[in-house]
C-alpha cells in the first residue's frame, strides 16, 4: 500500500501540466487582499517544484533540447548568473529566486510546445481559461457588491490594505486598481478564446458558456476596467482590438495594390483613433454613471444633500463630502505617473554597470549609492528598461536576440498561413502578445517579476508557440514587395504564402 501511495505521488509530482495549471491558480491568488500572503507562500513553494521537474524532466531526459530557440534562453540564464556572481554579496538570494522563476517561465510555461500529448495541450489550456475567466468575473461581481462601503481599510497578517476604493480609484478587493484593470483585461481575452469552436474541437471537450454568456463576462470585466482608470491596461485591451481588427482587414484584401494596403493602413489607423476615444468616452461615461449612483447613495445613506451632478470645489467640500464623493479619476494630474523620473534614475545606474547590469533585486540598493533619492520599488515600470538595467547590455540583447527570432515565426506562422484561422484561438494568443509587447513599456512586465502579469504573459507565449509548431512556415520567405504583383483572385495571406513556396 505505502508502494502504491509513492508511485500515485511521485506520477503526481511528475506531472508537468498539472503544474502549470496549480501555478496559475496559485499566481492569480497573490493579487487579492485577503489570500496574497498565502498565495505568496504558496507560489514560493512551488517554484521549487517547477526547479525539480526542470531537472528531472528537461535536464535529465534532454527535454530542453526541443524547446523551440532555446540557445537564446539558457544564454540569457547564464548571464544572469554571471550578474548575480558579479554582485554575489548584494541580495543574492532574492536574485536567485527570481532566475528560478524565469527559468520556469522558460523551461514550463514557454516549454509547453515541447509535450506530445496536444490533446492535453488543449485540455490543459480549456481548465486555465475557464478558471480565469470564472474567477476574474466572480471577484469582480464582489468587488462590485462593495463599492456603496467606500473605502475600507484592511489589515491581515499586519499588512495593511486600502479596498475598494484607492487613491479615487477602484480597487475592491484586489491589491492595487491596475492589478484590476489587468485582471479584467485577460478575462476578456479569454472570453474571446473560449469563443473558438477550434479549441472544443481539439481539446475533445464540452462548451460550457455560449456566447451570450461570454459577452457579459466581459461586459462585466470592462466596467471593472473603466472604474480603475487604469491607462495602461485600457491601452492592452485597445492594442488586443485594433490587431483583431487588422488581421481581419487584411487577409480579406483581393487582387492586393500598394494603394489598397495605404487604404487598409488608413482604416486601421482610424478604427484605432475611434476605439481608444470610444472606450476612455465609455470609461468616462461609466465613472461618472457610477460615481453620481454612489454619490447620491452616500447622500441618503447620511441625510445629506450632496449634487451628485455638480461636483464642487475641494475648497467647497466638508470632511465628509469628500468620503462621499468618488469620481473614479486619477489624483495624480501627472500624465507619466512618473515614469519620466525613473527613466532619468534608471539611466543613472546603467552608466555605472552596462555590461552585466545589477540585478533586478539590487535596483533599489545599487540607487540609494548612486543617488540621494533613488528608488522605492525594485520595478521601473517598463518591462525592457528593467532587464536592460537589471541584466545590463548582455542579458537585453540576449533576450531581443530571443525576442526577434520567435517574432519572426510568430509572424510567418499568422501570414503565411492559408487556412482559415477565424475559428482558431491563435489570432486571440497573437494578438494579445502583439498588445501586451507595447504595454510593457509602461508597465512592470515581460520577465522580471515574479507575478501574475508576468507568468501570464509566458502561458501566452508558450501557447501561442503550439500554434506557431502547427502552422510551421519557417522554410519559407515572406517579401512585402511581392504583395504589389499577384492575381486578382488572390488574397494578401495567400500572396505571402505564394511568394514562400517560391
Amino acid at each position: 500500500m505505502t508502494v502504491k501511495k509513492h508511485n500515485v505521488l511521485k506520477k503526481v509530482f511528475s506531472d508537468i501540466s498539472l503544474f502549470r495549471i496549480v501555478y496559475a491558480v496559485a499566481l492569480f491568488f497573490t493579487c487579492f487582499c485577503h489570500t496574497e500572503i498565502i498565495a505568496h507562500s504558496i507560489k514560493y513553494l512551488m517554484t521549487i517544484w517547477g526547479i525539480v521537474l526542470i531537472v528531472r524532466q528537461y535536464i535529465r531526459h534532454g527535454r530542453f533540447q526541443k524547446i523551440l530557440y532555446v540557445t537564446w534562453l539558457i544564454a540569457f540564464i547564464v548571464a544572469y548568473l554571471i550578474t548575480c556572481i558579479i554582485h554575489i554579496f548584494d541580495n543574492l538570494f532574492l536574485n536567485l529566486v527570481l532566475l528560478c522563476h524565469v527559468a520556469v517561465c522558460f523551461f514550463i510555461l514557454y516549454g509547453v510546445h515541447t509535450e506530445t500529448d496536444k490533446t492535453d495541450i488543449y485540455k490543459e489550456f480549456y481548465i486555465i481559461a475557464h478558471f480565469i475567466l470564472i474567477a476574474t468575473t466572480l471577484a469582480m461581481l464582489v468587488s462590485f457588491v462593495t463599492l456603496p462601503f467606500g473605502e475600507q481599510d484592511f489589515t491581515f497578517t499586519g499588512r495593511s490594505y486600502r479596498m475598494v476604493i484607492y487613491e479615487n480609484r477602484f480597487t475592491g478587493v484586489f491589491v492595487n486598481p491596475n492589478l484590476l484593470a489587468f485582471y479584467g483585461v485577460v478575462a476578456i481575452v479569454f472570453a474571446h478564446i473560449l469563443d473558438k469552436s477550434d479549441l472544443y474541437r481539439y481539446s475533445g471537450r464540452k462548451r460550457i458558456f455560449s456566447r451570450k454568456f461570454l459577452v457579459i463576462f466581459s461586459l462585466i470585466n470592462a466596467l471593472g476596467i473603466f472604474l480603475s482608470d487604469s491607462n495602461g491596461s485600457l491601452l492592452l485591451l485597445c492594442g488586443y482590438i485594433i490587431v483583431n481588427i487588422s488581421y481581419r482587414l487584411f487577409c480579406e484584401l483581393k487582387n492586393v495594390s500598394l494603394k489598397k494596403l495605404i487604404v487598409v493602413a488608413s482604416c486601421s489607423l482610424v478604427v484605432a483613433v475611434t476605439l481608444l476615444g470610444g472606450l476612455i468616452g465609455l470609461r468616462i461615461f461609466s465613472n461618472k454613471a457610477v460615481s453620481v449612483a454612489l454619490t447620491a447613495g452616500n447622500a441618503v445613506s447620511q441625510g445629506k444633500a450632496i449634487d451628485p451632478i455638480k461636483d464642487p470645489s475641494p475648497s467647497e467640500k466638508s470632511v465628509d463630502e469628500k468620503m462621499s464623493v468618488v469620481t473614479f479619476a486619477h489624483e495624480n494630474d501627472n500624465l507619466d505617473s512618473g515614469r519620466i523620473k525613473l527613466l532619468q534614475k534608471a539611466v543613472v545606474v546603467f552608466a555605472n554597470y552596462p555590461i552585466f547590469g545589477v540585478g533586478k533585486e539590487n535596483i533599489v540598493l545599487y540607487g540609494s549609492r548612486l543617488m540621494e533619492h533613488g528608488f522605492k520599488y525594485s520595478d521601473l515600470h517598463n518591462g525592457y528598461l528593467t532587464i536592460l538595467v537589471g541584466n545590463g547590455l548582455v542579458g537585453f540583447v540576449i533576450f531581443l536576440g530571443f525576442a526577434m527570432t520567435f517574432g519572426k515565426h510568430l509572424f510567418k506562422s499568422v501570414f503565411l498561413e492559408t487556412g482559415d484561422l477565424k475559428n482558431s484561438p491563435f489570432i486571440c494568443l497573437f494578438s494579445f502578445l502583439c498588445a501586451y509587447c507595447v504595454y510593457a513599456l509602461i508597465e512592470k512586465t515581460i520577465l522580471l517579476e515574479h507575478s501574475y502579469m508576468i507568468a501570464m504573459f509566458w502561458y501566452f507565449v508558450g501557447y501561442t508557440c503550439c500554434y506557431m509548431k502547427k502552422y510551421d512556415h519557417t522554410a519559407e520567405t515572406f517579401h512585402f514587395r511581392t504583395l504589389f504583383r499577384q492575381s486578382d483572385n488572390a488574397t494578401a495571406c495567400d500572396v505571402a504564402e505564394k511568394s514562400g513556396s517560391a
